[in-house]
């Protein structure tokens, strides 16, 4: 029998495709204000980041059927805190965040995806159709929650659940807490315990912590402040990706400074 090769899981989430400080492909016509969407600076230096992440993750995962796992919120939302902030219609956003999505699609043996928030992507009927209606054109299963075996190990996922402290000495503290929550859950359910706790949402991605065999991490983003967060929030986004090994039990982190 031939020999499978292990999996490679790559996280990707937080896109929101259609913000003018999110990533935005290059030369994009939007037919609703008809002209070509212009990138601003830090929006190239996104593109480019996320150029190197595909090809750092592609090279990482070398020897390995690639999974992608699409971690929800991949548009804005153009009422999202008002219009001022987005560009285009829902569906331009749609399509943007798929012309980005498709090559990683391509190059992966199986794609899974999440929901988002209904703020940012809950489309007309809510309940995460826009994310649900871009897994559905990648060829993603999708669902709000992933409980799953993949790789020989347990994986915990879905957008939202670990909020990080403002405070930086406090930062690893729900982090710390996710993995002792799964621990005693699974403990308590009788469930497999999770080797992984992956979340997204709050734009942050600090080292991940691992405790009686579950890591808990939270995955990059791809969206610079915008005005809303900058009056709410300190400090600036971790813009990245995951790159998990289940059979290895290996999680890298895929960060990229923004000038």
């Amino acid at each position: 029998m031939p020999r499978t090769k292990p999996i490679a899981c790559l996280f990707v989430g937080d896109l929101h495709t259609g913000g003018d400080t999110a990533i935005a492909p290059r030369e994009f016509y939007l037919q609703s204000k008809d002209r070509v969407y212009t990138l601003s600076v830090s929006q190239e230096a996104l593109l480019l980041s996320w150029v190197s992440m595909a090809r750092d993750a592609k090279e990482r995962a070398k020897g390995h059927d690639l999974a992608l796992m699409l971690g929800g919120d991949l548009i804005d939302g153009p009422m999202h805190h008002g219009t001022a902030q987005t560009s285009g219609t829902a569906g331009e956003a749609r399509r943007m965040a798929l012309e980005l999505l498709e090559p990683l699609a391509n190059a992966a043996s199986a794609i899974y995806s999440v929901d988002g928030t209904d703020a940012h992507t809950g489309g007309e009927g809510g309940e995460g159709d826009d994310d649900n209606s871009i897994a559905h054109a990648l060829g993603a299963e999708y669902r709000p929650h992933w409980r799953m075996e993949i790789g020989g190990a347990w994986l915990d996922w879905r957008h939202d659940g670990i909020h990080v402290s403002q405070r930086p000495h406090l930062e690893d503290n729900a982090l710390i807490r996710a993995a002792q929550d799964e621990y005693l859950r699974s403990l308590m359910r009788g469930w497999p315990q999770a080797a992984l706790v992956v979340r997204h949402h709050v734009h942050r991605s600090p080292p991940p912590v691992t405790i009686r065999g579950t890591t808990a991490a939270l995955c990059g983003c791809w969206q610079m402040p915008t005005h809303w967060a900058a009056k709410h929030f300190s400090g600036t986004p971790d813009i990245g990706a995951l790159l998990w090994f289940p059979g290895e039990r290996r999680l890298e982190r895929l960060l990229y400074e923004q000038a």
